[in-house]
């Protein structure tokens, strides 16, 4: 049966034994009529093909009748005669000069009169047949509207043969890319030269999909050879070497910025040539403080130090955090950047960092024995780990030593300096978990890969007393931070955060269950202008400025802040910092998913090789068709179907067998052992 797509003709006309034009599937079509009724046409196609369809469809009926009375052999003959003829006909149909004749004429145009002036008045219905295929085929001078055929103007044909030549010119480049990756995919060996365009196809739908830009042109491409798989296309490109096994493809597929552009580049150059860094004689100079700076081994880009003045009644702590304000300044091309990137992005095979290496890994990095600018806060604390006051100022910083969490921990163990501020650090939370503090510290899983491929894991308690230490530091400072922000009525994103659905008991150690679901139990961290309590933190108010080189937000904060030091206006309205926050979350948010499968992409790696093998699991959550469970010594969540035969319950620790691992699809597959 022919879809009824064309409305061409209403009036009555007799079909009977005619030869007809109709449209199926936007194709011409020649017939014979064998038989009609009021609303069916039954007509024998010229491919040998019979079928029905409207009248209405009928584009044109000739005027020679076909006898029907013969063999459908013979009318199938004569209907090829007829079709030889007329494509003869049509080779004699010259359009541009047909649309010259009439144009200007009639704005409407009917195929009969057509046909006299391509032909003469002597033009039978052959001729009109011929013009009328001719003109369908073409649709540059003339369209059919009704059962007329509109004129086009001079614009209108300019248009249409531009868009003629692109997509002859597309047709072409489709061919090249076809024939070049038939030759590719049944060749062993990549092809000695690569076709470019064919590659970005392939690039594109193995990235996005039936979503790719030119989806229509990787369709044609790719179902030429039978690889319309977005796995397949990345395993061809593995093969072309055009790509690693362990690409990326959620940078490209999240949009994430990788490329520094010409400006940024050139700005960040400027200032490895600039002697005189921003350390000026408006600052505070406290390089006579002993300030460490604790880290990973591997970190560069240090945003922040410590340092730690015992005294008679207390202690004094400084929290001193890269001013890298000093450098950016809002809206030249490093900050426009920044901005786009949101936060530097860390994955287990490398980071893309937020600004340009020369200035956070070296300028603006405290680094050891190098004199910096930076926004310190000395904050006065009691014996009991009281803040009995504090102070911010503009200041330069010398950094004496890189110190790594691991190295702390072992310079608490032995007591002296570190011990003390690990025990006022104690103070400190004690106090927050006393006015009401309810966070939850999950252990988190480290993962490394080096240039060799090597993947090594570690599961990191975040309690550890290094770890504490800092965190209480940097929480502190950011604390003093809105304190100050909120006196002096300077407008500020501060974080918010509503308590809790259920109370969280302090009082006894989590288990690993406790820790992963209490999670559920947590509001949003609400970003906000106006000052509020954070009740994961048990503060009346917060905000975050100790991650300028890594986290855009911190840096508008801090550029807030040293103008309130300075004693300058504000650099930003209310208005400025909702539309920066609202304008953020979304990059952020990819920024977080990318950095969270990708993790995953690279346990799963590990688990490939662990295929068939018996692995450890904690059962998180019981439904009808599945469990939820946890990978233990990967702290790797996935959901296991159910086992009517298996009676297990949150808590338990049960045996798991890995089935199934998909790297591309990021995907596990495990059951009960």
């Amino acid at each position: 049966m022919f879809v009824d797509v064309f409305p061409f003709y209403s009036h009555r006309v007799m079909h009977t034994g005619k030869l007809i034009l109709f449209f199926e599937h936007n194709e011409l079509v020649r017939a014979v009529c064998l038989k009609e009724t009021e609303r069916k046409l039954h007509v024998l196609r010229e491919d040998g093909k019979e079928g029905s369809l409207p009248p209405s469809r009928a584009l044109h009926a000739g005027s020679y009748t076909f006898p029907l009375d013969i063999s459908r052999k013979a009318l199938l003959d004569m209907l090829h005669k007829k079709a030889v003829h007329l494509r003869k006909l049509q080779k004699e149909v010259a359009l541009e000069d047909l649309w010259k004749k009439v144009i200007g004429r009639n704005k409407t145009m009917r195929g009969v009169q057509l046909a006299e002036c391509m032909f003469g008045t002597a033009a039978e219905s052959d001729h009109e047949a011929a013009v009328i295929t001719a003109i369908m085929q073409d649709r540059i001078f003339f369209k059919l509207q009704g059962t007329q055929f509109v004129v086009h103007s001079q614009e209108q044909v300019d248009r249409l043969k531009a868009k003629a030549r692109l997509e002859r010119k597309r047709r072409r480049e489709i061919k090249e890319c076809t024939d070049w990756l038939k030759a590719a995919v049944r060749n062993k060996k990549a092809p000695r030269t690569n076709n470019s365009l064919c590659i970005e196809l392939l690039k594109d739908f193995a990235v996005f999909g039936t979503d790719a830009p030119r989806a229509q042109d990787c369709k044609e491409v790719l179902t030429a050879v039978d690889l319309f798989d977005r796995n397949a296309c990345f395993e061809l490109l593995v093969k072309l070497s055009i790509w690693q096994a362990d690409q990326n493809l959620l940078i490209e597929r999240h949009g994430i910025a990788h490329q520094w552009p010409p400006d940024v580049s050139e700005q960040a150059a400027a200032f490895s040539a600039v002697e005189d860094l921003p350390c000026s004689r408006d600052r505070e100079d406290l390089t006579h403080l002993t300030c460490y700076s604790i880290d990973e081994p591997f970190t560069r880009d240090i945003d922040d130090a410590v340092s730690f003045t015992p005294h008679a009644d207390g202690a004094e702590l400084g929290v001193h955090i890269t001013d890298a304000s000093a450098y950016i300044a809002p809206g030249c091309p490093i900050d426009r950047e920044a901005a786009r990137r949101g936060a530097s992005l860390y994955t287990p095979d490398g980071k893309i960092p937020m600004i340009p290496q020369d200035l956070s890994e070296d300028i603006a990095s405290l680094r050891a024995r190098e004199t910096k600018p930076a926004i310190s806060f000395l904050i006065s604390l009691s014996p009991e780990g009281e803040a009995t006051g504090f102070r911010g100022t503009a200041s330069t910083v010398r950094v004496s030593r890189k110190l790594t969490y691991q190295t702390v921990d072992t310079e608490i163990a032995r007591g002296g300096k570190f011990k003390n501020l690990y025990s006022l650090a104690l103070n400190l939370r004690d106090r927050r978990l006393a006015a009401g503090a309810s966070s939850t510290l999950v252990p988190e899983l480290l993962v490394r890969v080096n240039r060799n491929k090597r993947i090594t894991y570690t599961i990191r308690d975040r309690e550890t007393p290094s770890q504490l230490l800092v965190a209480e530091c940097m929480i502190l400072a950011n604390h003093c931070a809105a304190l100050l922000l909120k006196e002096k009525e300077y407008p500020a994103l501060y974080r918010k955060q509503s308590k809790p659905s259920q109370k969280i008991n302090h009082e006894e150690e989590p288990t690993l269950l406790q820790t992963l679901t209490r999670r559920k139990h947590f509001s949003r961290i609400d970003i906000n202008t106006r000052p509020g309590l954070h009740s994961g933190l048990g503060l009346t108010c917060y905000t975050t400025i100790t991650s300028p080189l890594r986290k855009y937000l911190d840096l508008v904060t801090q550029r807030q802040l040293a103008a309130l030091l300075r004693g300058a206006p504000p650099l930003y309205s209310a208005g400025d910092l909702k539309k920066i926050s609202m304008d953020l979350q979304p990059v952020l948010t990819k920024v977080a998913l990318v950095e969270q499968e990708r993790k995953r992409y690279w346990v799963l790696k590990l688990l490939k090789k662990r295929r068939g093998k018996k692995i450890e699991a904690l059962v998180l959550e019981k439904k009808s068709r599945y469990w939820r469970i946890v990978l233990t010594d990967y702290l790797f969540e996935v959901n296991m179907k159910a086992s009517s035969s298996a009676d297990i319950n949150p808590g338990d620790l049960a045996v798991v067998i890995i089935e199934h691992v998909d790297l591309f699809n990021r995907t596990l597959r495990v059951r009960l052992a």
